[in-house]
């Protein structure tokens, strides 16, 4: 009995696939030094049709961009990231609240505004509802 149709779709890719612990690992270290901003060595991922490959890595060519969300940046290895096709549980603000005051900061500086005072007004910004309109 099939519980989900999907399954049956051409493009389906599985969360998960089951037994291929080793081949995953080996993949995860030949690419791990990205994760450290590094190059990291070519990886080919051959295999029988049904194995696996597809929903276990990406098809990137030289020059395409990767989705994905830093969710610690104080790491400095794999757990750094998560892929933006891997379920995400949580990110880190902290990174992207100073990606975001750095790139206000390229368009203001020439206004005379810095980081700090980015940072200031950021802090003082408050939620607006509806009602607050009317």
């Amino acid at each position: 009995m099939i519980r989900d149709a999907r399954v049956l779709r051409a493009g389906f890719v599985p969360r998960e696939v089951e037994h291929r612990d080793a081949e995953v690992n080996h993949l995860s270290s030949v690419l791990e030094p990205i994760t450290n901003r590094e190059p990291a060595d070519t990886a080919i991922v051959t295999g029988p049709s049904g194995t696996g490959k597809t929903s276990r890595t990406l098809a990137v060519h030289p020059g395409q961009d990767i989705e994905y969300v830093v969710v610690d940046d104080e790491k400095s290895s794999r757990e750094r990231v998560a892929l933006a096709h891997e379920e995400i549980e949580t990110y880190d603000a902290s990174y992207y609240e100073t990606q975001l005051v750095r790139a206000v900061e390229s368009v203001l500086s020439p206004l005379g505004w810095d980081g700090s005072e980015i940072r200031r007004e950021l802090n003082g910004t408050r939620v607006v509802g509806i009602t607050d309109w009317t």
